[in-house]
């Protein structure tokens, strides 16, 4: 044990030496983080610079016996404020950087004000996802309803001091309003700057069916799509799933729905407003920001 005690016991990472080392590999870590837009790995090592200078305060409160106890009860509440007014502000201001990067992707870029339309296939096949589409009743999907206009992204909150939101992939609720079943489908979610697709799986009973291994959909029915998920780049891995909301605004600005449905076909735009808005909303009433 004596190797333990003399390298690795908590009063010897609590020494100046070892502390002021380890304080500024933390804070180096988190500037490097910063800038590939890590902001909840950078709130994590701030913390833990915090954490250790509380240690440290409170080591020295408890080791100074030959000090009045008012003194080190003193010194240790006036220090611990210090520190922990220094961290909030810390985490809040890289939180306000996060927010500010995000509202950029959109705020400091003209084209989002005019963005571009896709390409329109045939009429004869093709139901566009417009408001005045001849097919558009075949089916009613949520997202052309006032109420759920921006709900086409599945996304979660992180707890803790980051305010970014995790998206987890795209989603849609719709109802098959033909007299008739559909009997095959599919479909895939496309990015419209890297081309790249999701396939969509239908989401029933907490699981994800592809369409080949279902029996259509009813007549008449609501049912729910889910593609899949997008990847992953959360530092701390929550519940493994989720994109931070400004690492995805930069790779997927713009998504394309597309539904084939017994010979027919319904495409979607989403424009790089409407993704936008609907990372902002979501983060705005469920993170507590929705305040004017």
């Amino acid at each position: 044990m004596s190797l333990w005690t003399e390298h690795f016991h908590w009063s010897v990472w609590l020494r100046w030496e070892v502390l002021g080392w380890t304080i500024a590999a933390l804070l180096a870590v988190g500037g490097i983080v910063l800038i590939f837009d890590q902001f909840g790995l950078v709130n994590v090592c701030f913390m833990l610079v915090a954490t250790l200078m509380l240690a440290k305060v409170t080591h020295v409160a408890i080791t100074s016996a030959s000090d009045p106890a008012w003194q080190r009860v003193l010194f240790t509440f006036l220090l611990f404020g210090a520190i922990g007014v220094g961290i909030v502000e810390v985490v809040r201001g890289v939180n306000a950087y996060s927010e500010k990067k995000v509202r950029a992707e959109v705020e400091h870029r003209p084209e989002l004000i005019q963005p571009k339309e896709p390409k329109q296939d045939s009429p004869r096949t093709q139901n566009t996802g417009n408001m005045q589409a001849p097919e558009r009743t075949d089916i009613a999907w949520s997202f052309d309803t006032e109420e759920g206009w921006f709900t086409f992204l599945g996304m979660q909150t992180v707890p803790g001091p980051v305010s970014e939101p995790l998206i987890l992939g795209f989603q849609a609720h719709g109802k098959n309003n033909l007299d008739d079943p559909i009997l095959h489908f599919s479909g895939f979610v496309r990015s419209d700057t890297t081309n790249e697709t999701f396939p969509i799986f239908l989401a029933r009973d907490n699981k994800l069916l592809r369409p080949e291994d279902t029996l259509g959909i009813p007549r008449k029915a609501e049912f729910d799509l889910s593609a899949k998920p997008f990847p992953s780049n959360h530092p701390e891995g929550y519940l493994g799933a989720g994109m931070n909301a400004s690492t995805f605004l930069r790779q997927y600005p713009e998504l394309t729905f597309v539904f084939e449905y017994d010979g027919k076909r319904y495409v979607k735009h989403f424009t790089k407003r409407d993704v936008w808005t609907a990372v902002e909303n979501f983060r705005r009433q469920s993170l507590g920001y929705d305040k004017p």
